[in-house]
């Protein structure tokens, strides 16, 4: 099985932190891929919304009560709309539980080991590719894919768009 270089996963670590550090391009390219303006909005309006979050309530039933309001009553329809609410609250936050791990292993793998952010990402990837039992080059490959697929799934969550796929 071939290992992951670290200059193919410097490539691959540059173009998540592109995407991290800056939203508002991001926010672009999803309005622009889905057709719907205001993605940019939205984002804001959860922005400022958590910011105001009271401590006292979970993320995940914060989340929640986000897409309860009326104006994502299309996204979750039916007898079941609570449950997919629910599921859809918990997937996201979960995904952040282990954005913020991901970087807690990193800044550790720096700090205590003396590693790069290169080395780390490419043992990552090499850990989940073993554990998918993919070659680490295809499972890289499937990361970079991923990204851009991440961003289309995301908006037609909040936007319940069927027709960006």
């Amino acid at each position: 099985m071939t290992q992951v270089n670290e200059t193919d996963a410097t490539a691959l670590a540059n173009r998540i932190e592109q995407a991290m550090n800056n939203p508002e391009e991001v926010a672009r390219r999803v309005e622009k891929k889905v057709g719907k303006p205001g993605v940019f909005g939205v984002i804001m309006d959860f922005i400022r919304s958590y910011s105001a979050k009271d401590p006292g309530v979970s993320n995940e039933d914060w989340l929640a009560g986000q897409f309860s309001k009326p104006e994502y009553a299309d996204a979750f329809k039916g007898e079941n709309a609570e449950g997919e609410t629910r599921a859809a609250a918990k997937g996201i936050v979960q995904g952040v539980d282990d954005y913020e791990n991901a970087k807690k292993s990193l800044r550790s793998h720096i700090e205590n080991s003396g590693g790069t952010r290169e080395s780390w990402l490419a043992e990552q990837i090499n850990i989940g590719a073993a554990n998918n039992g993919m070659a680490p080059a295809e499972y890289a490959a499937e990361i970079s894919a991923g990204l851009g697929e991440a961003i289309e799934e995301n908006a037609e969550l909040i936007f319940d768009d069927k027709e960006a796929e």
